[in-house]
């Protein structure tokens, strides 16, 4: 496999990519994203990120799906963590079906591949110590949430790493 670079700031989600992927190094680069559906999101910010790398890269962008609101925030789940709180959320979703999502798009410079991952559950009140929408996930069959899982929880971006790792070996 040629060099690949993650570009993200986000520290957590670099190292989970390490565990599958050994060899990527890491960038951090402010990327604007557009508005659209996941698969949009994803592969522009994967166009972005290889303009400013030039050099094959993966990018990420993950999404929770509330069913009690149709489907939202979807890809926009960052900007709705920062306008809720975790307790607001349990509170006001509570029961509701979700699903996390998350794309993880490869760029070459002449294609852009998306792996996708997904996991079922629910919203439930904020339990454990977990980043992101982890405290009030609860992953279908489990009875903790994401955060209170940890490490032994099966997720979103793991099954689309696979995906990519097997992808880049060929």
């Amino acid at each position: 496999m040629s060099q690949v670079v993650y570009v993200t700031s986000n520290q957590a989600k670099f190292e989970e990519a390490k565990e599958h992927l050994p060899s990527l190094t890491q960038r951090s680069v402010d990327i604007t994203e557009v508005q659209g559906g996941t698969e949009e999101v994803v592969r522009d910010k994967a166009f972005k990120a290889y303009n400013a790398v030039s050099q094959p890269c993966v990018v990420d962008d993950a999404s929770l799906r509330i069913a009690d609101l149709g489907g939202f925030p979807g890809p926009y789940v960052k900007d709705f963590l920062n306008r809720l709180s975790l307790e607001e959320i349990g509170s006001s979703y509570a029961g509701s079906a979700a699903g996390a999502v998350v794309n993880i798009a490869y760029a070459d410079g002449e294609n852009v591949h998306v792996f996708s991952g997904s996991v079922s559950g629910r919203i439930v009140m904020p339990r454990g110590d977990g980043w992101g929408y982890e405290p009030v996930f609860q992953p279908s069959g489990h009875e903790k949430t994401w955060a209170e899982l940890g490490d032994t929880a099966v997720k979103h971006r793991e099954k689309a790493l696979l995906e990519l790792k097997s992808f880049l070996a060929g």
